[in-house]
């Protein structure tokens, strides 16, 4: 990859007595703050604090010539080092000064041949030309986004004749870019170097565009990845010819120990122009005393996130070097803020103290879980849980504050409505309401089941005296006046007593079945009707009985059969359930004891007993 140069003969060469006052290294050691291997940086040094790095590099083959037909190593093994140090001033500018030196290199034209006046071509060590650098901000302050820099180089020949470390005095002018995204750091080079002609046998050096571009990505603390492309190239025929337009790469670590700053980095040559070896290493250590701390925060620089904004030490993130003023991001400056730490919850709720108010209301309810986040729950051990008073616990538009029954609603039927209490005895037969099962319909103390609440029933029938016209006379519900409390001349079809209801007829089943015959679907249909119309009848107990034939247990089994039977074309027949009981006796309560045909069929029948209802009526 190294530069192959047409010789010619040796003693052609030395007779022309032709300097080597040439620099072989186009690409330097960066002499100023914050830049890459060599790529130059936009951050600029804080004010008076310097900077030095010392840097150690090997490459291979470096130049090679053609001579008598063949490719000769001018130059194969170069070790060489450079020192720089600079100097920010007044947070705006930099000066640098850079000195390379050649500490070993070999080849083939040092020693006996080729010679120049009897002293070998190229000297095996020496100093180079002394750079003079300033840098300067344009734009930015190269930590924080897009920033630019302009730079400005002088040579000035130092260089010992025969190095190849030196071309004599010359001036580079370089605009730098950057950007940087918070790990990620890219710089961009961009230039020009003003020089004087030089001629190392066939090759001819005059003035050059120079560029190079590069990234640096921080890994871990202060350990951080770098990779960059450099070259040159002729102004007057740019990358006309590869010999004159060296690219070299290059990639590496760097680590920050303190104050000071190691690298290692290598590459290739890219494209094989004068100074781009086959392959180089290199090694570097950078001292910054002090951290070079342009904001005074007592974080370095490099280290320092705002390095012009000084680190505000509140206890929050005060590693970045960045000022953080609203640590909590609600909106309210740590200054007027209650609780720096702690966001806001913008809850409307005395939402300028910069403090979050999980219970606004102070009723040890969170405001998640808190209907009424703004109004204290009463707690009053109604509905204590959701988070709202209750001023009215009962609903019934009295204030719990006058309600003499808080948790029990006024019943508004013009007794005493305003004491929010319900009345217990509406009827006023001195039978509280819970207990009278005629809670409307005063009880007429007869003697006669005066605990029930009810006016009596002498008949049984379940029709109120004072609307029975014939109080001591069992109505008989057969569909015809069945409201008026008299038994009717028509054939009864259903009779309601104290302790059951009769049928006018039987309920007829299949023989050794269950199921219920069709003329039975009237008399069952009337008993429905009588049933639902009745409230005072709590529950209808459906017995089936059967005669003693057959065995106890099928007798059982089959009564309970029809029994259910019945029950089931009731419901549905509209009668609740829940006031129905099928019972199955089979042959355990005989109607007749006589073993006769008619006995046996009396005893095959379907009983309604009733239960009556001395509490509040079924729903």
């Amino acid at each position: 990859m190294a530069i192959v140069l047409l010789l010619g003969l040796a003693s052609s060469a030395a007779a022309q007595g032709q300097s080597l006052q040439f620099d072989l290294q186009p690409f330097r050691l960066t002499s100023t703050s914050c830049g890459l291997l060599s790529v130059e940086g936009t951050q600029i040094g804080a004010h008076l604090y310097p900077r030095a790095v010392v840097q150690l590099s090997y490459q291979r083959d470096p130049l090679l010539y053609e001579g008598f037909g063949q490719i000769t190593t001018a130059v194969g093994d170069r070790i060489a080092g450079e020192v720089a140090v600079s100097l920010g001033l007044f947070n705006r500018l930099e000066v640098g000064l850079g000195l390379p030196v050649v500490l070993h290199q070999s080849g083939e034209s040092l020693g006996a041949s080729p010679t120049v006046g009897g002293s070998p071509v190229v000297s095996a060590r020496g100093i180079g030309d002394l750079r003079v650098v300033l840098k300067g901000r344009i734009l930015g302050n190269g930590v924080k986004g897009f920033s630019l820099a302009a730079l400005a180089s002088l040579r000035i020949p130092t260089a010992q004749d025969n190095t190849l470390a030196g071309a004599g005095f010359g001036i580079t002018s370089q605009l730098l870019g950057g950007v940087r995204l918070g790990r990620l750091r890219a710089n961009l080079m961009l230039g020009y170097r003003m020089q004087p002609e030089r001629k190392l046998y066939s090759l001819t050096i005059d003035d050059e565009l120079v560029f190079g571009a590069g990234v640096e990505v921080r890994i871990w603390r202060r350990l951080s990845a770098l990779a960059e492309l450099t070259g040159t190239t002729a102004s007057a025929s740019p990358f006309s010819a590869a010999q004159t337009s060296p690219l070299v790469a290059r990639g590496g670590l760097r680590l920050g120990v303190g104050a000071f700053q190691i690298a290692v980095a290598g590459g290739p040559g890219i494209i094989a122009g004068y100074g781009a070896p086959k392959a180089q290493v290199l090694a570097s250590v950078g001292w910054v005393p002090g951290g070079s701390d342009a904001d005074a925060d007592g974080i370095p620089d490099h280290n320092d996130d705002c390095p012009l904004e000084p680190e505000d030490r509140d206890g929050f993130q005060d590693a970045d070097g960045c000022p953080d003023l609203d640590n909590d991001g609600d909106g309210i400056p740590d200054k007027e803020d209650s609780c720096p730490l702690q966001p806001e919850d913008k809850d409307g709720y005395l939402d300028i103290d910069g403090c979050p108010d999980p219970d606004n209301d102070g009723d040890g309810i969170p405001d998640k879980k808190d209907t009424c986040p703004n109004a204290p729950e009463d707690k009053d051990g109604f509905q204590d849980d959701d988070g709202c008073p209750d001023p009215d616990n009962d609903g019934d538009g009295i204030p719990d504050k006058k309600d003499t029954c808080p948790n029990k609603a006024e019943v508004k039927n013009g007794i005493k409505d305003d004491d929010g209490c319900p009345e217990p005895d509406r009827d006023a037969d001195g039978i509280l309401d819970e207990e009278d099962a005629c809670p409307d319909e005063a009880e007429d103390k007869n003697g006669l089941e005066d605990d029930d609440g009810c006016p009596e029933d002498p008949d049984g029938d379940l029709i109120p005296n004072h609307r029975d016209r014939c109080p001591n006379e069992p109505e008989t519900f057969n569909g015809y006046q069945d409201k008026d409390g008299c038994p009717d001349s028509k054939t009864p079809k259903v009779i309601i007593r104290r302790r059951d209801i009769l049928l006018s007829e039987a309920v007829y089943f299949d023989t050794d079945k269950w199921d219920v015959k069709r003329r039975s679907y009237r008399v069952l249909f009337k008993l429905a009707k009588a049933i639902k119309g009745n409230r005072r009848i709590r529950r209808v107990y459906v017995e089936g009985h059967a005669d003693q034939r057959g065995s106890e247990e099928y007798n059982q089994w089959l009564s309970f059969k029809r029994a259910k039977t019945v029950v089931n074309y009731l419901v549905k027949l509209g009668v609740n359930r829940k006031r129905l009981r099928a019972l199955g006796w089979g042959q355990q309560r005989p109607d007749n004891t006589a073993g006769t045909q008619k006995g046996m069929a009396n005893n095959r029948r379907v009983r309604f007993h009733v239960v009556r209802n001395t509490r509040r009526r079924t729903p």
